[in-house]
């Protein structure tokens, strides 16, 4: 057994008083586990255990199959997550991110314990104030590598540096200059409008760490949330249910 910090991802029953969850350690990456006693309300773990919450596990590594985790303690409980059933719908959404770049590939769950200290920052920024589809996309750019997305401020076409940006070629899989986006085939290229392209392109040149509370107009935000989540699913067939049920049940979009 081993002490480790971590994340509670995804969590649901498992019997009548234990918990299946995803974890994202520190030291282990995604990790799948068994939380012993966790359903019953008194027991340690069921706080420990919530969604969106870090916890300190000892935790039980299994050869095949799933580990196991026989105590824990709440480290971080990001109250205003739990408290507003939006922002907890974009927390479980940048989990699903996680898990699906993820998938079943053991080395991958390691390697993206590197984005340990950006989830954090993350839900740092959600339970803050920070417009919770910007910071989604900002996480998506940075978990972007993981899934074999690069997306520079350089034209997808013709290669030409770019400081700025009005279209996105979802086919091409990033930014088109001005001349490239006239092309024939890049009519269905997304347009942005000024305000959206001035917002995604300082999330792309800006470092993770660097980016401050982003408080922008609810059309812009979806715009730019919506236009990564179209360019991950085209180009590496990762589509988010859970951001998708986000942004369909945030009044914030919703239409009077």
């Amino acid at each position: 057994m081993s002490r480790i910090q971590a994340f509670v991802l995804q969590a649901r029953p498992f019997g009548e008083s234990h918990r299946l969850a995803v974890l994202f350690a520190r030291e282990e990456g995604v990790r799948r586990v068994i939380a012993h006693g966790a359903a019953k309300p008194q027991h340690p773990l069921f706080a420990a255990t919530q969604v969106m919450t870090e916890g300190s596990f000892l935790f039980r590594r299994s050869g095949q199959g799933l580990g196991s985790v026989e105590q824990g303690e709440t480290v971080r409980a990001f109250a205003a997550l739990h408290e507003n059933p939006d922002l907890l719908g974009y927390g479980l959404a940048a989990a699903e991110l996680l898990i699906r770049v993820v998938g079943d590939d053991e080395q991958m769950a390691l390697r993206i314990r590197m984005l340990y200290q950006p989830f954090a920052l993350f839900l740092q920024r959600l339970s803050e104030g920070s417009a919770p589809g910007i910071a989604v996309a900002a996480l998506i750019l940075k978990v972007a590598p993981y899934s074999g997305i690069a997306l520079p401020l350089i034209c997808a076409r013709c290669h030409e540096a770019l400081q700025e940006s009005r279209d996105v070629s979802i086919l091409s899989g990033g930014l088109l200059c001005a001349k490239c986006a006239l092309l024939p085939d890049e009519q269905h290229a997304w347009h942005l409008s000024e305000g959206a392209s001035r917002v995604l392109c300082a999330l792309i040149a800006t470092p993770f760490e660097q980016i401050g509370r982003v408080s922008v107009r609810p059309d812009t935000e979806r715009e730019v949330v919506d236009v990564l989540h179209a360019l991950m699913a085209e180009q590496s067939g990762i589509s988010l249910r859970a951001l998708a049920v986000a942004i369909a049940t945030d009044p914030r979009f919703m239409r009077p």
